[in-house]
């Protein structure tokens, strides 16, 4: 299906009605950057669903033929909300900052008013609530605050059901007080409202029922598909020669990622190897950790690459040896969350160098054939889990093909959307179990 213009929104225009239950995904971020919502909307679908999914489109447009490229493949329907400065009229984007600027402002005591604390939170929720709330559906999934919120009154509007997908917990990220008290109180709002809650680590799961009183939350970790695989291309294109070849890859390159332990490993190392980064990297950062490299001796073996499209992702992965998984955990969100890398790092047959946050530790404690722990900013440490894998090429050997059994027998998505579909397929069935409840009580009333 082509793209169709609903004002400055893009979309994928809608199917015709079906008697398959309907339901809305609303996320904030942009859905090249968001692989757990694309993979939640394919099993979904896969189960007999009809999914549209709203998300914000905040790239810039040299990155929106990611966004494009994947969405040309999906069956189900979606909504773009342009949010780049660069798409935006230019009075738009005053007004909606504006009134951001004027919600912010409003005390704590009168949050509850209307919407004053979901508008002080993100310039996205307005406009990814309107696009929720017109859009019928039997159940609304909210990923991030934003669309937690957008979710949940578009789920009241409707009378429809409510869900939430925890892929951080929010109140536990770095940001000003005011920043952290907004979310708190958003999923103190909305959370009691939900009739399923699934969280992308354990930890998260256990942080958020202790603190909002609610039962544990269906832990869905954010794995990929074994079937995925078979889209490897078997070409080298960014690896240089057959030195150990450490690779990290995200969104975002900075200077708060842990970079530097490795760079500092590297050093110490008693031989050469090469450490690829990949993602968006501003020159500030990128000036700072080639000094860095320099300052260590091992500047020559530094080498950054852009952001690929996501079916490229895998292969340009499995080219390199060790996967580098180096959270810091400086804020309680980032010591308990299990990032997607960790296990993309599995399916592409890396062994696997990581921190021992407790959200690391608790999805690969059962997996150390695969994995290698060392404690934020030990780098000598890191450095000796990369010296035995650099002249150990056996012992390396035996920890990537353990990460491929672990990604084929257990880390895989294949596995984790059978519990995502149970948990969805559950909620619709009390849902019509309701609506049969209450068409039988209003027949009787009739009578």
């Amino acid at each position: 299906m082509g793209l169709s213009m609903i004002g400055a929104t893009e979309a994928r225009p809608l199917p015709p009605p079906t008697r398959r239950p309907r339901v809305v995904i609303v996320t904030a971020g942009h859905i090249a950057g968001n692989p757990r919502v694309v993979k939640e909307a394919d099993a979904l679908w896969t189960a007999g669903m009809d999914v549209h999914v709203i998300f914000a489109d905040r790239v810039a447009h040299d990155l929106r033929v990611h966004n494009f490229s994947l969405l040309a493949e999906k069956q189900w329907s979606w909504t773009a909300a342009p949010m780049s400065r660069r798409d935006e009229h230019p009075v738009a984007w005053a007004a909606a900052v504006a009134k951001r600027q004027c919600a912010r402002l409003i005390p704590r005591p009168f949050w509850s008013l209307g919407t004053v604390a979901e508008n002080g939170i993100s310039r996205l929720f307005v406009p990814l609530c309107d696009l929720a709330r017109a859009e019928p559906a039997a159940l609304y999934i909210g990923h991030c605050i934003e669309g937690l919120a957008a979710a949940g009154v578009a789920a009241e509007e409707n009378a429809a059901l409510l869900g939430f997908d925890a892929e951080d917990f929010h109140p536990g990220e770095e940001g000003t007080p005011a920043q952290l008290a907004r979310a708190d109180f958003i999923q103190r709002r909305y959370l009691p409202r939900c009739r399923y809650i699934t969280a992308a680590s354990s930890g998260i799961g256990a942080v958020m029922a202790s603190s909002y009183g609610l039962p544990l939350p269906t832990t869905i970790y954010n794995t990929f598909p074994w079937g995925d695989r078979q889209r490897c291309d078997g070409a080298v294109h960014d690896r240089r020669g057959s030195t150990l070849s450490l690779y990290w890859y995200s969104q975002t390159v900075g200077l708060d990622r842990g970079i530097q332990d490795a760079i500092r490993a590297m050093g110490l190392l008693g031989g050469p190897v090469q450490f690829h980064i990949r993602g968006t990297v501003d020159s500030g950062a990128r000036q700072a950790l080639m000094s860095l490299a320099r300052d260590c001796g091992v500047m020559e073996q530094l080498f950054f690459h852009p952001q690929v499209a996501t079916s490229e992702l895998l292969s340009r992965t499995s080219e390199h040896d060790v996967g580098l998984a180096l959270e810091q955990g400086r804020s309680l969100n980032r010591a308990i969350c299990t990032t997607n890398k960790l296990f993309f790092y599995l399916l592409g047959g890396l062994a696997v160098a990581a921190t021992d946050v407790p959200g690391q530790l608790a999805a690969l404690e059962a997996h150390k054939d695969a994995a290698s722990f060392y404690t934020p900013g030990d780098y000598r440490a890191l450095a000796r889990v990369l010296e035995r894998w650099r002249v150990d090429r056996g012992a390396l050997e035996r920890a990537k093909a353990a990460s491929l059994a672990c990604a084929r027998r257990e880390c895989n998505w294949e596995r984790d959307a059978k519990r995502l579909v149970t948990v969805v397929t559950e909620a619709l069935g009390s849902l019509r179990l309701q609506q049969r409840a209450a068409s039988a009580s209003s027949s009787e009333m009739i009578l």
